[in-house]
């Protein structure tokens, strides 16, 4: 369980800068996305993309301060619940959609699953003392 949470972890850090710095460079087709798409403008745009990258700063930063897990995993939790319902409300359907739902499944096995880990070695901790 420990190796899966932290190469999902991984890899989402990797996806989450990408798709941040896409927001925040400007990219034209985000830029496209949130204005006419989802009816949202650029300074969201910009918010959502400074989230996604602090937070995949956190998940990496998170490999040497385990606390940080659950707070940045949580918080990207909300940010792909939102990304799955704005698609989903811009009509867009499910196959659309089915990229940030596959991101909020990893976020949150990542959530849960480092919650478990971090139980199993405080548990382990507490029988060898």
């Amino acid at each position: 369980m420990k190796w899966s949470v932290r190469i999902i972890q991984g890899v989402l850090v990797v996806g989450f800068l990408l798709f941040g710095f896409m927001k925040l460079s400007a990219d034209p087709t985000m830029v496209d996305s949130f204005e006419n798409v989802y009816g949202y403008g650029t300074g969201f745009m910009y918010f959502v993309g400074t989230i996604e990258v602090v937070a995949a700063i956190g998940l990496l930063i998170g490999y040497w301060k385990k606390k940080l897990i659950p707070v940045f995993s949580g918080l990207l939790v909300l940010v792909m619940a939102g990304a799955v319902l704005t698609h989903l409300n811009a009509g867009q359907g499910m196959a659309v959609a089915m990229t940030p739902l596959i991101l909020l499944v990893l976020v949150a096995f990542v959530f849960v699953g480092q919650k478990k880990v971090n139980n199993g070695a405080n548990q382990s901790a507490e029988q060898i003392s």
